[in-house]
């Protein structure tokens, strides 16, 4: 996410002058709690793609296709995560070998 930089004239008129006190820009979304919800989401998804297994076992499931959506939407969702987990270690990574 981008924000706007303003021009030096305009900081420089808005120090003089006094004026209300302004919105604070929209703060960027919080990465912690973007990270949370996509690992509760994987997780609820293997949950549910469990659940789906075992009440195929017992005889219970409704029927087969359902039981195998369940488990690619599981392999998926855990897919993109590794996929992820594996971006940010390799800048991690990358942040180590800079030079400082």
């Amino acid at each position: 996410m981008t924000y706007p930089v303003e021009s030096i004239g305009a900081v420089a008129s808005s120090a003089s002058t006094p004026t209300a006190p302004q919105a604070k820009p929209a703060t960027p979304p919080d990465f912690s709690n973007w990270l949370e919800k996509g690992i509760g989401s994987v997780n609820q998804n293997v949950a549910q793609a469990d659940h789906a297994v075992q009440l195929l076992a017992v005889g219970q499931a409704e029927s087969l296709p359902d039981v195998m959506i369940a488990l690619d939407n599981a392999k998926m969702s855990l897919s993109l995560m590794l996929q992820v987990r594996d971006r940010l270690v390799q800048g991690y990574q990358e942040i180590l070998r800079m030079q400082i």
